[in-house]
């Protein structure tokens, strides 16, 4: 496994990933593939949370509050299927 930045390490787990996906259909199948993409993209979002910012933002974009509550909910749902 490549070893450098935590960035380009990412980047080469996630090239694996999908070339093991495409390759090997019956492995993970795509909807769990999607999910997994959808939780790591989560998971980055809420790691980086800063609730200050959030707050002085939620005024100019009230919708985003909105989808970011909506998407948790679904991931949630489709985890506990």
């Amino acid at each position: 496994m490549a070893q450098g930045p935590p960035l380009a390490r990412r980047t080469v787990l996630q090239a694996g990933f999908a070339q093991e996906v495409l390759e090997h259909p019956e492995c993970p199948k795509i909807r769990e593939a999607g999910l997994a993409i959808a939780i790591k993209q989560m998971y980055e979002l809420i790691s980086k949370f800063d609730p200050v910012t959030f707050m002085e933002s939620s005024p100019d974009d009230p919708a985003g509050y909105s989808r970011v509550l909506n998407s948790l909910s679904k991931l949630a749902e489709i985890g506990l299927r």
